[in-house]
């Protein structure tokens, strides 16, 4: 588990870089972004495998 989530933080950190500088915002810790994109998805994606994410945003139909 721990080498899918440093792989999935490594492509996420490379594409938040090259996105970044591509858009002229190479000042952005794209480690930090990267971080931060997989913490949310993984955070919903997890909400949904529990079935709470309707309680979490009721406009959601899952």
């Amino acid at each position: 588990m721990l080498q899918r989530t440093m792989a999935a933080l490594w492509f996420w950190s490379t594409w938040c870089e090259v996105f970044c500088e591509s858009n002229g915002n190479a000042s952005i810790n794209s480690l930090q972004l990267a971080t931060q994109i997989w913490s949310m998805t993984h955070g919903i994606a997890t909400l949904e495998a529990s079935q709470l994410i309707n309680l979490f945003d009721r406009s959601i139909e899952t």
